[in-house]
């Protein structure tokens, strides 16, 4: 499945510099990286068909936010009340289900092989049902959190040129050393071979910066911000020191575990910060840890690398005023799983045409 997640990635990020013949682009950074990990969660739970039909992958992901998009507080207190973002909602969530269930039937009756969960179960015997409920349920436990995360990874490496220079280095360093233990002649092969040959174990192992940089993005991405007005639910002011509920972030941005908590700095950890699971739950713990972190992990760093090989960005803002680590805007918390950010926020991508050293 590996080669055809690096495909999913030079195919993406080709699209942002206006095709295979272009040098260089900007484009809105959630709108046009969300596609890529829709499109690889679709490829790993199924149904796998849709990542390699565009216009239907395209139908599929409409569908997922129509359900995603329309949910908030009435929607779920008032299931019962017509009202436009829920008719919008079940429509979205009719969809996709029927576009799974259609497919899985599909695939089933003519005795096709896939490579995907879906079809694991379909092996193992289990109702289709059953199956339909585990795409889609994959779907949404795969997609909400990781696009975020990935997004305001590539984002942060925008935004500071001698952190992503020493994250290129460092990649291009580990891939001519994975090369060179397969035997292969790293000079020889294309930007996507160098990506497509390198094991799980040496993706998980390897890349030290590109993992850094992706653990830092998850620990600072749901940071609050500093309080401003005193925070008034139902016309009631909550006093300081007031318990109400513990967000699952918060430990992230404990000043105790983390200096400066609200700053990104991926060199916290060498200093031996967040040195356990305990301080630094990010993945969850014990029983509950995630049970796809380790595709999260290698979805999120293969497309870094992608995006690094290949190209030099910069994250700015609408103008094409370049952002730094410290003024990068994060995401608005109010907005349930989309991420906006808080003001805009651009990539601006220019193919790397030097020879890689």
């Amino acid at each position: 499945m590996r080669p055809a997640l690096v495909r999913d990635a030079f195919e993406l990020y080709d699209g942002w510099v206006g095709g295979r013949e272009g040098s260089s682009g900007v484009v809105d950074l959630q709108k046009s990286y969300y596609p890529l990990i829709f499109r690889y969660t679709v490829r790993l739970m199924g149904m796998t068909e849709y990542a390699s039909d565009s216009q239907a992958l395209q139908k599929m992901q409409d569908a997922f936010w129509a359900t995603q998009n329309n949910s908030d507080f009435f929607t779920t207190i008032m299931p019962w009340l017509p009202q436009p973002r829920l008719i919008r909602r079940l429509i979205g969530a009719f969809t996709l289900w029927r576009m799974v269930k259609v497919t899985l039937d599909q695939r089933i009756k003519s005795g096709a092989k896939e490579d995907d969960f879906a079809q694991l179960l379909i092996d193992e015997g289990k109702a289709p049902a059953s199956i339909s409920r585990f795409v889609i349920g994959g779907l949404m436990a795969g997609i909400l959190n990781t696009i975020g995360t990935g997004a305001y990874s590539i984002a942060f490496l925008g935004a500071d040129q001698a952190l992503q220079k020493k994250a290129r280095e460092e990649l291009i360093e580990g891939l001519r050393a994975c090369a060179e233990r397969r035997g292969d002649d790293y000079d020889d092969l294309t930007d996507q071979q160098r990506l497509e040959r390198v094991s799980l174990e040496e993706w998980e192992a390897d890349f030290k910066t590109i993992h850094l940089v992706f653990k830092e993005t998850i620990r600072l991405l749901d940071a609050k911000g500093k309080p401003r007005a005193r925070l008034v639910i139902e016309g009631h002011p909550i006093e300081d020191d007031t318990y109400i509920a513990v967000a699952p972030s918060a430990n992230l941005h404990d000043a105790d575990l983390f200096a400066d908590p609200l700053k990104f700095d991926i060199t916290r950890y060498e200093r031996g910060e967040g040195p356990n699971e305990y301080t630094y739950v990010a993945w969850g713990y014990g029983r509950h840890k995630c049970t796809g972190m380790r595709f999260a992990k290698l979805e999120t760093t293969l497309s870094m690398a992608a995006l690094l090989l290949a190209y030099d960005f910069q994250s700015t803002d609408d103008a094409g005023k370049p952002y730094t680590s410290d003024t990068l805007p994060l995401s608005d918390l109010s907005q349930n799983h989309w991420r906006t950010p808080t003001r805009p926020l651009r990539v601006r991508a220019q193919r790397r045409t030097a020879e890689h050293p």
